[in-house]
C-alpha cells in the first residue's frame, strides 16, 4: 500500500542520513563535514591548492566517488564538495570512507 511505500522510503534516507553522519565522525578520512541534509552532504576537502572541480574529477576518476564541485553552488566555495547519497545504500555508503581516505594520496595538482 502507499503508506508502506512511503515509510519505506523515509526509512532508507533516515538510515542513509544516520550512516553519512557516522562516517564522518567514526572515520578519519581528512574530509570535514560541514552540513548534511536528507539527501546529501557538503563536505570540505582537503586539498587547498587544487580546485573543487579538479577534486570533483579525480574523484570520480580515480575513486568511482561521484560529487559536485562546491564553486557549482557560489563563490568561495573551492574548499567544498557535494556528495548525494539518496540512492546509495548503506553498503555502499560503508565503501566511502576507505575511498576518501585514498583519495588523499590519489588526488594531484593537474
Amino acid at each position: 500500500d502507499c503508506y508502506t511505500h512511503t515509510y519505506s522510503l523515509i526509512q532508507a534516507d533516515t538510515i542513509n542520513y544516520v550512516s553519512c553522519i557516522q562516517i564522518f565522525r567514526n572515520s578519519e578520512t581528512s574530509y570535514e563535514l560541514i552540513s548534511s541534509g536528507a539527501y546529501f552532504a557538503y563536505v570540505k576537502h582537503p586539498f587547498d591548492k587544487i580546485p573543487a572541480k579538479d577534486v570533483a574529477r579525480q574523484l570520480a576518476e580515480k575513486e568511482n566517488i561521484l560529487c559536485l564541485p562546491g564553486s557549482f553552488f557560489g563563490p568561495g566555495q573551492e574548499q567544498f564538495l557535494r556528495l548525494a547519497f539518496a540512492n546509495a545504500t548503506v553498503e555502499e555508503l560503508s565503501l566511502l570512507p576507505k575511498r576518501l581516505r585514498s583519495s588523499v594520496d590519489s588526488i594531484t595538482f593537474a
